[in-house]
């Protein structure tokens, strides 16, 4: 628990801050039912608030966001989006053939036999490990930075941060850009929104939580964005690197 005026750490039945002298209150937090649809509804609702408001949907679920159950089932969900999306982009990009023929042009036939190609085990459940894992290791980066800077931050409420964030990318990148590139192929640029849109997401949620200002806010996301991109750039190599020796 932590003082609303400064930020300062203190014990239970204590009533006084002892940096700022402030009167300290302890609430008592909302807990989710333990009902998985109540949950589920409350994830939904949360993903809306973010999309529409996100600063407002940080403020209203404080506590929320500090639930294991809660910031699991949600990154869980965003996993499951992303890996539903691309699985179906998949199906698609494999059973639509378009064939050139001189004086025609394309062509675009269904060839259904073709699904047999795909390697589920891989575009499922390798995917969804994938995507779980870099939701987890953002949220990660931040809650040890958050140590580091003695701005402690709960690790659910984290992770809860990392998956919303992504939210507007996995919105442009799996599920607009897809149907968009069929009328336009130039609307792949949407993806870069979303990126951009995410990013910004990103800091702005982990802010309003760390509340961070001057030169301590710069160099904290300066750092962690820089993580963030090495990481990216090894694990994008080694990708590389592994389809290369597969060829």
């Amino acid at each position: 628990m932590k003082c609303e005026k400064c930020g300062t750490p203190f014990k239970n039945g204590e009533k006084f801050c002892s940096k700022c002298g402030g009167v300290l209150e302890v609430k008592e937090e909302s807990k989710i039912k333990e009902n998985f649809g109540d949950v589920f509804i409350s994830v939904f609702k949360f993903i809306l608030q973010v999309l529409i408001k996100p600063i407002d949907a940080i403020k209203e679920n404080k506590d929320n966001m500090s639930n294991p159950i809660f910031a699991s089932i949600l990154s869980v969900f965003v996993s499951l989006v992303m890996v539903i999306s691309n699985f179906i982009v998949n199906i698609f990009d494999v059973i639509v053939v378009k064939e050139y023929t001189f004086g025609k042009g394309y062509e675009t036939s269904w060839q259904l036999s073709r699904i047999g190609n795909l390697n589920f085990l891989e575009l499922i459940f390798k995917n969804f490990f994938i995507y779980a894992l870099i939701i987890i290791v953002i949220a990660g980066v931040f809650y040890l930075s958050s140590l580091v800077i003695k701005k402690e931050i709960n690790f659910f409420k984290s992770l809860t941060i990392s998956a919303s964030s992504i939210i507007p990318f996995v919105l442009t990148t799996f599920i607009l850009t897809p149907i968009l590139t069929i009328i336009w192929s130039h609307f792949v640029v949407v993806s870069l929104l979303g990126i951009v849109y995410s990013i910004a997401l990103l800091l702005g949620l982990y802010n309003e939580e760390l509340k961070l200002q001057g030169n301590l806010k710069t160099y904290y996301y300066s750092v962690n964005v820089g993580i963030l991109t090495i990481i990216l750039y090894i694990s994008l190599v080694s990708l590389f690197e592994t389809a290369l020796m597969a060829l």
